[in-house]
């Protein structure tokens, strides 16, 4: 058995060795998984690749033959578990797509599918399972990152740990075409099914790098889960807008595509599954679109306005439950004549053919509204899903705890829904320096910025009608900064100060033999006693929403005068020893000044409260060593020049 192992893996190693194809063919790939009970999983992977010739920008065919078999990995965490050779089930051609009957696309589009299945039996595990199978490379005709005939991709799927409970996958609905006309408006269907009735929801996100142009086709076995990374957009391209004119409908799944310039495409598009408000599972589908320039007599487009709370998302006009009525909106163009079909079966007259019909529904459900658009030799024709439903929703929600930074306030949603189950919930937290997006019912959120923020909750029901709620509330923040460390001569008085707070309270260090004229108040003043050698003083501050402050003052008490400037000091704005002045016990300062090594003067003053912040007309001087000289006044002894050293670090 060792031996069959040994020869397995020696010949597998060659294949890798001696195929250095890279997978430039890929259209689309996506990996999912089912489970069958017993611990038993079946895998499904699916290669959607371009069979047209190399020449009008198809995949290489030896290429296309070297996917078969398929490799595929499986880690129990970080570990490795399993390797599997998958030979394919299943590899066919799709039906070519006439994406317009006004244009003539032979010739344009070929794709064919290919599919591998594997059963597998996983024991119940604490950690989560990663399904992994990695290809090389992309197609490098892609514009929107750079090096895509190096990067490659990576295929995956997670079942989660053993005590958050079974689970299948969701599954995408299949592809039927990727090639699309500049400046035609697509709806095209990215959405997904999952058998355990699970809320889904859908985005953007950054493409899966894989393998590399080394190792087209990486042989996994053993070792840690490897850790490929993503691959970043070029700009003005981002995981909001990896491409022009496209959008997705975080509900549906639905991709709204309107390409304004021409080119091949990489997007990566997620399917989130929510289990009572906790993120379970999520699959990724890597999808090539190509953008192509196309001559038309007539291009039939639409669009819906309803005067519900959610108009038209992607290919479906939703309704928020308690309106029938829909304003068709045409966008066609190139067209002399128009015919709506409504979608109601079983119905003769619902029908328009007037330019922008407005059409009431008579009852729910989900309608498929056909828009077809009359040219002189040829038609176009397009299709719009309109969901109808009936229910009256209400959403409001609390939220407690100081309002504070560095504090978390906890937000409590409370939806209903009269004829249905509230089934997933949306925060936006928005101020100028934050966009937080939340799934859970009830999150708690820390907020580390004073501002005004405004929070925005929606409730959906499992029609995917929603109900808004929308308030806004201030974070406040206490900053407060007291008088700066000194030294003064023993039994002398100090006066504090401090700002930035409503409310303050001075306190001491417990070895600290000194007293207040005043605890309660902004400034208070420090009596200290014979044996007194070194005082901290704290006061804490807070404002009228109960935010609190706190900062600190040394005091050191000498014998008699004494002049003092730290050695050290770093400006890098972490509010520690930011700054470097003269600290004077008995003397006053005639004027403190700091030269660079040239001589130059880089600063001076005569306030002692007034020190250099290691820049020079409002730039910041490098890492050096400054040179210093001071004068100061005494009633003992008169006028004294002091010199020394000091070094700027960051």
């Amino acid at each position: 058995m060792k031996t069959t192992y040994l020869f397995l893996l020696f010949s597998l190693l060659m294949f890798c060795r001696m195929e250095p194809l890279s997978a430039s063919h890929l259209v689309v790939g996506e990996m999912s998984y089912k489970h069958l009970g017993n611990n038993l999983y079946e895998f499904t992977l699916y290669y959607y690749r371009d069979c047209r010739p190399p020449a009008q920008g198809g995949g290489n065919p030896a290429a296309i033959f070297s996917d078969d078999p398929a490799f595929i990995s499986i880690y129990n965490g970080q570990n490795f578990f399993s390797f599997d050779s998958v030979f394919s089930t299943e590899a066919v051609v799709l039906p070519e797509v006439n994406l317009n009957a006004c244009e003539n696309t032979s010739g344009a589009f070929c794709i064919n599918r290919i599919k591998f299945v594997m059963t597998k039996f996983l024991p119940p595990s604490s950690n989560e399972y990663t399904i992994l199978n990695a290809r090389c490379c992309m197609n490098e005709s892609i514009i929107n990152i750079a090096g895509p005939g190096t990067t490659g991709h990576r295929f995956y799927c997670k079942i989660p740990p053993a005590n958050v409970g079974l689970n299948n996958s969701a599954v995408f609905s299949p592809v039927s075409n990727n090639i699309y006309c500049q400046g035609k408006k697509y709806s095209i269907d990215h959405s997904a099914v999952d058998i355990d009735a699970d809320s889904l929801s859908y985005g953007f996100a950054l493409p899966d790098a894989g393998g590399g142009p080394n190792d087209p086709k990486p042989l996994l076995i053993g070792g840690s889960l490897p850790n490929y990374g993503s691959t970043n957009y070029l700009p003005p391209f981002s995981v909001s807008n990896p491409m022009p004119g496209i959008s997705i409908d975080e509900k549906t799944g639905m991709i709204t595509l309107n390409s304004t310039i021409q080119g091949t495409f990489v997007v990566n598009i997620f399917c989130n599954e929510w289990r009572s408000g906790i993120l379970l599972n999520t699959i990724k589908r890597t999808f090539i679109y190509v953008i192509r320039n196309c001559n038309f007599e007539v291009v039939a487009q639409m669009s819906c306005d309803t005067n519900l709370v959610e108009a038209t998302n992607g290919n479906i006009c939703l309704a928020n439950c308690e309106n029938k009525t829909i304003q068709f909106k045409n966008k066609s163009t190139g067209a002399i004549g128009y015919h709506w079909d409504f979608g109601i079966n079983g119905l003769q007259n619902d029908t328009s053919n007037a330019f922008e019909p407005i059409f009431t529904y008579p009852d729910t459900g989900k309608f498929k509204v056909i828009l077809i658009a009359y040219g002189n030799t040829c038609t176009d024709s397009i299709i719009q899903y309109v969901s109808i439903y009936e229910d009256v929703l209400s959403a409001d929600f609390t939220y407690s705890g100081q309002l504070c930074t560095g504090s978390s306030i906890q937000f409590t949603g409370a939806a209903n829904s009269l004829n249905d189950t509230i089934r997933y919930w949306k925060w936006d937290f928005v101020n100028p320096e934050l966009w937080l997006i939340r799934f859970d019912e009830n999150p708690a959120v820390l907020f580390d910025k004073a501002g005004t923020n405004h929070v925005t909750y929606r409730a959906f029901n499992s029609y995917g009608c929603m109900a808004t709620a929308e308030k806004s509330f201030d974070i406040s923040t206490v900053h407060v900064t007291a008088y700066h460390d000194t030294i003064v001569p023993k039994q002398t008085k100090v006066d504090l100060y401090a700002t930035g707070a409503d409310q303050y309270f001075w306190y001491k260090h417990p070895s600290s033999v000194v007293d207040f004229s005043s605890n309660n108040t902004p400034s208070t003043t420090v009596n200290s006693y014979n044996n007194a050698q070194k005082a901290i003083i704290y006061v804490k501050g807070s404002n009228i929403d109960g935010c609190t402050g706190t900062d600190s003052v040394k005091i050191i008490f000498t014998q008699g005068e004494s002049f003092f400037v730290p050695t050290v000091f770093s400006p890098n704005g972490d509010n520690l020893n930011d700054v470097v002045k003269p600290i004077l016990s008995g003397y006053k300062l005639k004027y403190f000044k700091i030269f660079n090594r040239r001589g130059q003067l880089v600063f001076s003053t005569t306030y002692p409260d007034y020190g250099w912040d290691g820049k020079l007309n409002g730039q910041p001087l490098g890492v050096d060593s400054y040179y210093w000289v001071a004068s100061a006044e005494s009633e003992g002894q008169g006028v004294k020049i002091f010199k020394g050293d000091i070094t700027l670090v960051r």
